[in-house]
């Protein structure tokens, strides 16, 4: 950051007057469309942490920066910046130039820099660099004379997203950068614990509805709608705590609180007669004892995840015979054939793994017969194929199999996305296929075309974690993206952007392991991306 920014960032800022319509302006070739765009609605979803809204002037009350003009249109072919924009211009209380090298030789970035600089002078110009070097990327209005502008370096060998993205905020905000930077931090931490009290919470309830249930059962033709109405609302607290509590819990990187919640969960059914259960409350048992598993595995407490696992396919395997073509029989038995497929496939057991993915796909195909266009369809006809492209591509065993599974997991997931195209859980999904695309694409020797791929789902992340910064699994899963790029950029040759790109990754995975300690994937990825970079360097 330059001296500049850090005396402005300090309370020289100049706020926007009461009369600016908008906070900022945001400047940038067609090009870097999308570049604008996300820093568009970061920007304008952004809240000020409530103890620096006071410092700042014009802040909502809602603590928003504000409205942030981005004009839409295309400008190649005009003669001249249209009166909107120039009104625009006019009415901005900032502007913020995403700097690139195409935005370095843009005349419509030049024109808007002069427009700017004659129509507000006094008012903050931010540089926000995105791609590049700042002696190619800035425009040359942006250091005339000799002066540098105010800059946040979105690169990741820069200051990486969040802290660039805070730069622009206390630029524009007239907030100290160090306090905002502490103050969003704190905020974060909160939202931690926050999650964190919330599943200790929907376990006390648990914990309580489950005494609650268990003496009614024992007087039950005295307490019958008692036990009915305890049994109800347990049932719906185990759905919350499976769905909405665990995405949260997941985001927040809390494994130990996951496994604490879902074992309560499952202590509420061991309470219960098993034998007198209808076939809702088994599957609703079965997914627990799924999630249970899947969290032990994030342990490597292999034995105990198959234990689990087991248990819930005897379960959803007897309530599918009685159910036969019932669609949530097939659909939760069709987890159970997954899950297996996964243990055996932590073994590396080929013919096991093979054999259960097979037959998930088997039951996705039967679900598509029963409701061919529901979401829940598509997105197991997705999961199904892209089980089986990563089987195919294990040890290259067939790279054709592997991209035919691969394409048509794309193909179902990117429908599926149609559907609902905020959905964070499908776009994370689809982020993931394309980076095992670029891993099929690797194994084969297309480097560029798994560059390609592994690009594809570095920007969906990213996308999510502009959304969500502090989510945990969201920051996972870009690293991992972005560690498959590097090794693609060593094998084409790209020796510098492959090591830059290992040794972000390994800050960021030291960063999450000290924040949870326990989870063991993130320190056996840390391991691999430093025997990645090892196998790079020495090509």
């Amino acid at each position: 950051m330059s001296s500049d920014m850090q005396a402005r960032s300090r309370g020289d800022v100049v706020a926007p007057p009461s009369s600016a319509e908008f906070r900022a302006f945001i400047s940038y070739a067609h090009s870097d469309a999308k570049h604008a765009a996300r820093l568009q609605k970061r920007l304008e979803t952004y809240r000020l942490p409530r103890r620096l809204r006071e410092r700042s002037g014009g802040i909502e009350s809602s603590g928003r920066v504000g409205r942030v003009f981005r004009d839409r249109e295309d400008l190649s072919a005009a003669a001249d910046l249209s009166e909107a924009v120039k009104a625009a211009i006019a009415a901005s209380g900032a502007l913020v130039v995403v700097c690139t090298p195409a935005a370095a030789h843009s005349r419509w970035v030049r024109r808007e820099i002069e427009l700017f600089q004659r129509v507000n002078p006094g008012r903050p110009i931010l540089a926000a660099l995105f791609e590049g070097e700042p002696e190619d990327a800035f425009p040359a209005l942006l250091v005339a004379g000799g002066t540098e502008p105010l800059a946040a370096d979105f690169r990741p060998r820069g200051d990486g997203r969040r802290l660039a993205f805070l730069k622009v905020v206390a630029g524009l905000l007239d907030v100290p950068l160090d306090t905002l930077i502490q103050r969003d931090s704190q905020r974060r931490l909160r939202r931690v614990t926050a999650v964190t009290l919330l599943a200790l919470m929907a376990m006390l309830i648990l914990s309580a509805m489950t005494i609650l249930a268990s003496e009614a059962r024992d007087e039950a033709r005295r307490q019958e709608a008692a036990a009915q109405m305890a049994r109800t609302d347990a049932e719906d607290l185990v759905d919350f705590m499976l769905t909405n509590l665990r995405e949260q819990l997941r985001g927040v990187g809390r494994l130990d609180i996951m496994l604490a919640v879902n074992e309560r969960a499952l202590a509420y059914y061991e309470q219960q007669d098993v034998t007198q259960m209808d076939d809702d409350a088994l599957r609703r048992r079965a997914a627990i004892l799924q999630a249970l598993g899947e969290d032990y595995l994030a342990r490597e407490e292999t034995d105990t995840a198959r234990r689990y696992f087991q248990e819930a396919y005897e379960t959803t395997e007897e309530v599918l015979s009685r159910e036969g073509e019932n669609s949530d029989a097939i659909f939760a038995h069709a987890q159970s054939e997954f899950w297996l497929g996964r243990i055996a496939w932590a073994d590396w057991d080929r013919a096991e793994t093979e054999r259960h993915w097979t037959a998930y796909l088997d039951l996705a195909k039967r679900l598509q017969k029963l409701e061919p266009e529901q979401t829940r369809t598509l997105l197991e006809l997705g999961y199904a194929h892209g089980n089986l492209c990563d089987l195919e591509s294990k040890d290259n065993h067939d790279l054709a199999a592997a991209e035919q599974h691969c394409r048509d997991s794309l193909r179902y997931l990117e429908d599926a996305l149609n559907s609902a195209p905020d959905d964070r859980t499908m776009r994370k999904t689809l982020a993931n296929r394309h980076g095992w695309m670029g891993h099929v694409y690797y194994a084969a020797g297309r480097y560029d075309d798994a560059i390609a791929s592994r690009s594809e789902e570095a920007a969906i992340m990213a996308d999510l974690l502009r959304e969500e910064p502090q989510n945990r699994e969201f920051q996972e899963r870009r690293l991992w993206a972005e560690l498959g790029r590097a090794r693609a950029e060593a094998k084409s040759g790209d020796l510098a952007a492959s090591s830059e790109r290992f040794d972000t990754a390994v800050r960021t995975l030291d960063r999450l392991i000290e924040e949870d300690p326990t989870n063991e994937l993130w320190k056996q990825r840390r391991e691999r991306a430093l025997s990645w970079k090892k196998s790079a360097s020495a090509q």
